[in-house]
């Protein structure tokens, strides 16, 4: 995959959570680009308490919290997204 770096300088104080949607209607494939693009984004941030705080917030038919903007304080643990299971149930988008 191509990632193009910043531009400008990736650091920063900012809260960034990523909504991804993982009901049935997303294919196992499409699910593991997904999981690695947040991961590809998340590899440029300085990740750290006090710097960019990464979240993550999953749905299907009902909305899962992959992990919360405080559980990981360095980017290592943020790449776990690429870990993160697929639901597998069905699409429900209209909240």
């Amino acid at each position: 995959m191509l990632v193009r770096h910043c531009g400008a300088d990736c650091s920063g104080v900012m809260d960034l959570v990523f909504l991804l949607h993982s009901a049935g209607s997303v294919h196992a494939r499409r699910w593991q680009f997904m999981t690695q693009f947040v991961g590809d984004i998340v590899s440029q941030l300085d990740v750290a308490a006090d710097r960019t705080r990464v979240g993550v917030v999953y749905w299907s038919d009902d909305a899962h919290i992959g992990f919360t903007l405080d559980r990981y304080t360095i980017r290592q643990d943020v790449i776990a997204v690429r870990q993160l299971r697929h639901c597998f149930t069905k699409t429900q988008s209209d909240a």
